[in-house]
């Protein structure tokens, strides 16, 4: 098996073919896997959905090679379950593949999925959380539930028992894609203070002149994945700053990219020094409570 690339960073100077990003720490915070039998199915499903094509076979040993690839030193898997009884199945998968991945040397954590439909939510995160998992993710469109719907106020408030956070996908330009428009997530926010929600996508999906409805939620965090490739960089960099940079994580929205490539496009921001440090890396770190 190949060696995973951990070298501490000092190390790396005097190497000729050096990347942009050899000198930083960088953690993806949105990555997601599926079997190797089914890859295929699901990658192309995705594609449907969305129009586009996917550059990554989504296999957990392709994410690990993007990241050795790259050298990506950390990653959160995401878990989704699209009906109630792939609850136990996925969240099973997600913390096993985050257990392999810490056993090839990489930081990599796990967000269960969760299913508005499941009757067992508050046994399920009690056990997760007993196993390592850092929060849960709820994809609304796919799961064709509303992130205001009573059946996901009832997880938020097991979250907030819990202090878990959620993982939102956020936004759609289409119209019959509403579920997770920002001004829904505005109420939940509001309603549930104690709760850390993440807003993945710049917090509207292809609708990011919806995004600004976020600015200034004490207790909503943002990621950049399936961002740059799409978003003008003014407007990207706009909602970043006025966000907060602190509040932003590094993302690939692996399989839809690899991580060389999306990389690239976020060294393209005119970012500072400084708050390409705690994007790439140190907010992660501190939400997460990594040490």
């Amino acid at each position: 098996m190949v060696e995973p690339i951990l070298r501490p960073i000092l190390d790396r100077e005097d190497e000729p073919d050096r990347l942009p990003w050899a000198d930083y720490r960088i953690f993806d915070m949105h990555t997601h896997v599926y079997p190797d039998a089914i890859a295929p199915k699901a990658v192309g499903a995705l594609n449907q959905f969305y129009s586009f094509t996917a550059k990554c076979s989504g296999t957990v040993e392709g994410l690990f090679q993007s990241c050795r690839d790259a050298d990506v030193y950390g990653f959160a898997l995401l878990g989704v379950a699209t009906n109630p009884q792939q609850v136990e199945h996925v969240n099973a998968a997600v913390l096993r593949n985050a257990s392999a991945a810490r056993t090839e040397g990489f930081r990599a954590v796990a967000f269960i999925g969760m299913h508005q439909d499941y009757p067992h939510m508050e046994a399920e995160i009690e056990r997760a959380k007993l196993l390592g998992a850092k929060g849960v993710k709820i994809h609304p469109d796919i799961q064709k539930v509303d992130i205001d719907d009573p059946r996901l106020c009832k997880l938020y408030a097991l979250l907030s028992e819990a202090d878990l956070p959620v993982y939102f996908h956020m936004g759609d330009h289409r119209a019959d894609y509403r579920y997770s428009s920002p001004d829904k997530l505005v109420k939940v926010a509001r309603a549930f203070p104690k709760v850390r929600f993440i807003a993945a996508h710049l917090g509207a999906y292809r609708a990011w002149d919806e995004s600004d409805q976020l600015i200034g939620l004490p207790n909503v965090w943002f990621d950049t994945s399936s961002v740059l490739w799409s978003l003008p960089t003014p407007r990207a960099l706009e909602l970043i700053r006025s966000f907060g940079v602190d509040r932003i994580f590094f993302g690939t929205d692996y399989p839809v990219t690899t991580a060389s490539e999306e990389l690239t496009r976020f060294f393209r921001l005119p970012l500072l020094e400084e708050e390409r440090r705690a994007i790439l890396w140190e907010n992660a770190v501190r939400f997460l409570n990594l040490t």
